[in-house]
């Protein structure tokens, strides 16, 4: 098996003078607002609800996208979004938000939504930490 390194090195060559330092990005002056500004949301959150769920940030769980009919060929293609809840909080009756044990184990599993009694956190309409912006400024800066 060949390591990242091997195989960087037939890419590049042992040569140092061969290799080429990457370019460092030059964002825009908009690209740089929207951090500043984020930052900014992320700290207050955090001094708002400190005892937020350091795995899912407060959202409860994770989303991600799939397509099942990749792999079997009963199921028609097309994407689907599938929720885990957090590991780390949610199943364990615990508010993503608030970090207080919100929920006994058996209203977790009975109730249509879960909000929290302490801190109004809804599943319903999760509100975590706010996502960081996305930055394509490498994308103009290509040759």
């Amino acid at each position: 098996m060949t390591s990242v390194y091997e195989a960087w090195a037939a890419i590049l060559g042992d040569d140092p003078d061969k290799q080429v330092e990457p370019t460092p990005i030059v964002h825009t002056s908009e690209c740089d607002d929207r951090f500043a500004a984020w930052k900014v949301e992320h700290a207050a959150y955090l001094e708002r609800w400190p005892n937020v769920c350091q795995e899912c940030g407060g959202q409860g769980g994770f989303e991600y996208q799939d397509d099942p009919g990749d792999r079997d060929c009963s199921l028609s293609g097309g994407t689907t979004t599938f929720s885990e809840p957090c590991s780390e909080c949610l199943e364990n009756g615990t508010c993503p938000r608030c970090g207080k044990e919100a929920w006994p184990d058996s209203e977790m599993f009975d109730a249509d939504e879960l909000t929290c009694s302490y801190c109004g956190w809804a599943d319903s309409a999760p509100d975590g930490l706010p996502e960081v912006p996305e930055c394509l400024c490498w994308e103009e800066q290509l040759p």
